[in-house]
């Protein structure tokens, strides 16, 4: 699982540093499919948060609740934090990943393929798989696409 977290961190902080040179007149436009950047980074901190939360409570023996479904749980996340501004967001996208990546490294191996939910698949090491994914494959490349056509645009 460290190889995993080690990748993590690295396609986190590509993340990061693509988010960082958004324009910032740009970062609350709705430019990813409906979605502003600041509601991107709203939702990898909801979801960051959420499976710290969980890896705690699996640590602790303790249950806790399933997200349900997966469109539900981004449009509420992103909703609680629509009328911050954009500082804020980032800072909780930032720190609330930095958190994870703690809980995650401090983790037992004996759990990191240990399921939250007993009837779902999800556990520690599949978890942090599809985040690498889902950063990789979607939002960093998207950014950073804009990125380069903001650039080219000056």
């Amino acid at each position: 699982m460290y190889e995993f977290i080690k990748e993590f961190r690295k396609v986190r902080d590509e993340l990061i540093t693509a988010v960082n040179k958004f324009p910032q007149s740009k970062r609350e436009e709705p430019l990813f499919e409906g979605w502003s950047l600041k509601d991107v980074i709203a939702h990898f901190a909801g979801w960051d948060l959420y499976f710290t939360q969980c890896v705690q409570h699996l640590v602790l023996g303790e249950k806790i609740s399933f997200f349900g479904a997966t469109n539900s749980f981004n449009k509420e996340t992103v909703a609680a934090r629509k009328n911050l501004p954009f500082g804020p967001v980032h800072k909780e996208f930032v720190n609330g990943g930095e958190t994870f990546i703690r809980e995650f490294e401090k983790l037992d191996r004996n759990l990191w393929r240990k399921k939250f939910w007993p009837t779902k698949t999800y556990t520690p090491l599949a978890v942090l798989k599809i985040n690498i994914d889902h950063y990789k494959k979607a939002q960093l490349k998207d950014i950073q696409k804009l990125n380069s056509s903001f650039a080219k645009k000056l």
